[in-house]
């Protein structure tokens, strides 16, 4: 019997290695800010074996468990979240969504929120949708990180679309930096369609992709494709740091990269954004009217935004560079060790072949 028990723990063992070395990798190679987590290797590995919203074997159940937990999938399909937003408070938490069988993990009508630190979130995507509602306001996104605990985030080879507010957010009050978000990487993800004229309780067109809020320090957002958004890809705010690299951008609308604030908005005195906006390329689309690749406006009472700026073009050549309020720097202000640039002549191709969540699993 002992033999028996001790025979099984030890394939239990080589299942679990196998597992965190299927995770381990990604964070290997990963670049950007606070990737140096452990996100949660050594701790339980949870295993999602029904599609089901809630209750034992459920991905929410999983999410939810209060401990550091790897989460894998031995079904793939569609979960629904049946509208709701769930928050993530629990911290030390990895989600290996390539482990799924084909044809991966889809959250639809739904949302989720990154309240905690040390969480790695790869390879599902999320459909937010509006749910049924009709006319109802509802301002979800299908990402978003919230609050001063939420840090050492990485957010990779994923796919969102179809937000209400936003499909992918960095995010947290207005009160300065303890209390927002901050060392969060987003990269190799694809964020595309917001929705533009949905449910949104400004009741006005709202397609914007990612918003990195006031306050908001060393975000990295990097080789991620922006595809049929009107604005935010991404938008960044006061008083921020980060830097924007090798992301392919198509059709966008009204505005691309791009910044804007106030202190009247923020409800005090916050200092410009200092970014580095390295290497991205732009392939303009049917609705597309930018009058630049990167677009500031800033009020006079935060000043310039003091950028770092770097072989970023678009496809067709004719668009101006940048406009408004913007003070090219010579270095950049934050910059994360190890960091990798590929010219803005690959990052086409390169991202169109290794982007998102995979279409199927292992």
């Amino acid at each position: 019997m002992k033999k028996y028990v001790l025979f099984i723990l030890i394939i239990i063992l080589i299942a679990n290695i196998r597992i965190v070395n299927a995770v381990a990798p990604v964070l290997k190679e990963a670049m950007g800010f606070g990737i140096n987590t452990p996100g949660g290797i050594g701790g339980q590995v949870i295993k999602v074996t029904n599609l089901n919203r809630t209750g034992a074997g459920s991905f929410i159940n999983a999410l939810l468990t209060p401990w550091p937990r790897v989460i894998v999938f031995e079904v793939g399909g569609i979960i629904n979240l049946e509208g709701n937003s769930y928050k993530i408070i629990d911290p030390y938490l990895i989600v290996a969504g390539q482990t799924a069988p084909s044809p991966g993990i889809t959250l639809v009508r739904g949302g989720l929120q990154i309240w905690t630190h040390d969480v790695v979130i790869q390879h599902i995507r999320i459909r937010a949708g509006d749910n049924d509602r009709i006319k109802v306001p509802w301002d979800i996104d299908a990402m978003t990180t919230a609050y001063g605990d939420a840090y050492n985030i990485l957010i990779d080879h994923c796919s969102f679309s179809w937000g209400i507010d936003g499909s992918l957010d960095v995010s947290g009050l207005r009160t300065g930096p303890d209390d927002t978000s901050h060392w969060v990487t987003l990269s190799n993800n694809i964020i595309a369609e917001t929705l533009n004229n949905s449910i949104h309780s400004k009741q006005s067109p709202h397609s914007r992709a990612t918003l990195i809020n006031d306050f908001c320090q060393k975000i990295a957002v990097i080789r991620n494709i922006y595809a049929h958004n009107d604005m935010r890809q991404p938008n960044f705010k006061p008083a921020t740091t980060g830097i924007i690299v090798n992301n392919l951008i198509y059709d966008p609308g009204t505005r691309c990269i791009h910044t804007h604030g106030s202190e009247a908005e923020i409800g005090g005195p916050a200092d410009p954004p200092k970014w580095s906006i390295i290497g991205n390329f732009i392939k303009p689309g049917p609705s597309t009217t930018i009058s630049a690749l990167i677009q500031s406006e800033l009020d006079v009472s935060i000043g310039s935004a003091e950028l770092f700026i770097r072989d970023n073009q678009s496809s067709t050549g004719n668009i101006p560079l940048k406009t408004g309020p913007i003070t090219e720097i010579s270095a950049a202000p934050v910059w994360p060790q190890g960091m990798v640039v590929l010219p803005s002549v690959q990052v086409y191709g390169e991202l169109i072949s290794h982007s998102g969540a995979p279409s199927v699993g292992p």
